[in-house]
């Protein structure tokens, strides 16, 4: 068997897997796979939430106060998307 197995190859051959021993080893190959697979899944869905978080835009509506002490109002309005997008998330986040 040769001393190093170079895990920077892109490609193999049948042959050099042969030549590797790798079927003593295909548990761990299978539970790689599947690890890798899952943080794939995983990556792509918290891309998600974040794109859709940052997308997101409040609708805000302004009153100006009228007295000298008083502050001026800023009101969130049409929260629905807000809401929607929110539900979604938690949902997303919550399955992982």
């Amino acid at each position: 068997m040769p001393a190093e197995f170079k895990i920077q190859e892109k490609e193999f051959n049948l042959g050099d897997l042969i030549m590797f021993n790798v079927a003593d080893k295909k548990k761990q190959i299978v539970d790689v796979s599947i690890t890798a697979s899952q943080e794939s899944i995983l990556r792509e869905q918290l891309t998600g939430v974040r794109r859709q978080m940052h997308e997101l835009e409040f609708k805000v509506s302004f009153t100006s106060s009228q007295s000298s002490q008083g502050a001026d109002i800023y009101k969130i309005i049409d929260i629905d998307d807000v809401q929607e997008v929110l539900d979604e998330s938690l949902e997303i986040l919550r399955n992982i």
